[in-house]
């Protein structure tokens, strides 16, 4: 009789560790990386509805993240530190290979780089690029990628033909045309209809749409396990469908709305991968 007590009050001990180990955990903020294509400040407040919500769904704090550049968020992707990522898709692609990363989910609107000048820009093709300063986001970035890629075609290539300008996001590159220290931007449609300052973006003009693309991701890393990645993948659909909060973010940022990802999504993204890895150190 007293070993038999012993026994369940033994198994009755690990169920209570069990519990407090899962409470513990259900306590612990996940990490929800996000890629630095705005300034922090304008990152945490666009996407603050989206956190509270997915957090309610993982049944977890989530704490808002990014970094000072792709690099830098490459790499920490790459490590594992993010539990889910918004990233573009290149580096989505990325993460899947070389750190297992799910995806989950991809933004609606095709994805398309934009190459665009001041209004009052003598220039009109792109060929007349050459000597200039063009500024950019990242060097990672995928705009960039296609841009240089646009430029290549037309006989411009980067640190020979043009100089590249790095800034730290879309924002910051359009303003280096605006400010005259730059004479072209990289940069993407809809963050350059929707997330540039109306001041800044009515100085510039289109003079070129590049690529028809995925758009940017959502991927969470395994360690979240089966349950909560599929929480997460239906939390983000329900999003952007079914809730006020998020009508209005995918309304404020462009991106039209947010669908299942797919093989193909992904698949698509490996040339660009190619030239990604061809720069990281």
């Amino acid at each position: 009789m007293n070993r038999r007590r012993a026994l369940i009050l033994g198994g009755a001990t690990l169920l209570g560790m069990g519990a407090r180990a899962w409470s513990a955990e259900a306590a612990m903020p996940a990490e929800f990386g996000i890629f630095p294509y705005l300034s922090p400040r304008a990152l945490l407040t666009t996407h603050q509805p989206l956190r509270l919500f997915l957090a309610e769904r993982l049944g977890r704090p989530l704490q808002l993240s990014t970094a000072i550049n792709y690099e830098s968020f490459n790499e920490r992707t790459l490590r594992g530190d993010y539990d889910l990522l918004i990233t573009p898709p290149h580096l989505a692609r990325l993460a899947q290979i070389e750190a297992k990363y799910v995806p989950l989910a991809v933004y609606s609107k095709v994805l398309r780089g934009v190459l665009a000048v001041r209004k009052t820009s003598p220039v009109t093709e792109v060929r007349q690029l050459r000597g200039k300063v063009v500024a950019t986001p990242d060097r990672l970035a995928l705009v960039t990628l296609v841009g240089t890629r646009l430029l290549a075609d037309n006989g411009l290539h980067a640190d020979t033909d043009y100089s590249l300008l790095t800034t730290t996001s879309h924002a910051s590159a359009a303003y280096a045309v605006a400010r005259g220290e730059a004479l072209a931007v990289f940069t993407e449609l809809a963050t350059f209809q929707k997330q540039i300052p109306a001041e800044v973006r009515e100085e510039l003009r289109i003079l070129a749409l590049m690529g028809n693309l995925p758009h940017v991701m959502f991927l969470a890393h395994p360690r979240l396990g089966p349950q909560r990645i599929e929480a997460l993948r239906a939390g983000l659909l329900d999003f952007a469908r079914n809730t006020p909060e998020g009508k209005s973010f995918i309304e404020d940022s462009g991106f039209e709305g947010i669908r299942p990802v797919t093989d193909a999504d992904m698949k698509a993204m490996d040339p660009y991968v190619l030239a990604l890895q061809s720069l990281i150190p």
